[in-house]
């Protein structure tokens, strides 16, 4: 049966394809977002599609947290270019897509220093007075940080509990 549904799955994912359809996956995380100017720790969604990651969270039923990172980023309604969310909340340093490949879990800056490992790999890169980042990207965990700048972002996926029999 399980051979059924990944079969099913593709011939989805190859259809949607096909058609110009968005496909989007959604899981479960914990998700930490530390910066001089913002702080999130809590459990939320993040919904990865082909234009944007989108990281929601609810506390009583209400959205404490919306996060889009695409074209835009979009934090709680309120939208800037990626150049200037990082001038704002992050570092004016980084490259305007460091935010949504940190949220994807690609490498860093071309994949610079890169260090492969059995589930993931981490990169150490280093600016003198501009920034200092240590980033790991595991199977289930993603974890930036950059001494510099005070920043931390991290997600840990959480079993997907539908799924366990």
């Amino acid at each position: 049966m399980s051979a059924m549904k990944n079969l099913t799955f593709f011939a989805f994912l190859v259809l949607a394809t096909l058609t110009g359809c968005s496909v989007s996956v959604t899981q479960s995380a914990v998700v930490t977002l530390k910066t001089p100017h913002f702080r999130f720790s809590d459990a939320a969604f993040i919904t990865y599609s082909a234009q944007e990651v989108r990281i929601e969270a609810f506390v009583l039923g209400h959205k404490a947290l919306s996060l889009q990172s695409g074209q835009k980023i979009c934090i709680d309604g309120t939208c800037m270019l990626p150049k200037s969310f990082n001038a704002h909340f992050l570092s004016p340093y980084y490259p305007k897509t460091l935010l949504r490949e940190v949220l994807q879990g690609a490498p860093l800056l071309g994949g610079a220093q890169v260090i492969t490992s059995s589930d993931g790999f981490a990169q150490e890169l280093k600016k003198e007075g501009k920034y200092h980042i240590s980033y790991k990207v595991t199977r289930d965990t993603i974890r930036f940080s950059d001494r510099t700048n005070g920043i931390l972002i991290a997600l840990r996926i959480l079993p997907d509990q539908a799924s366990k029999e």
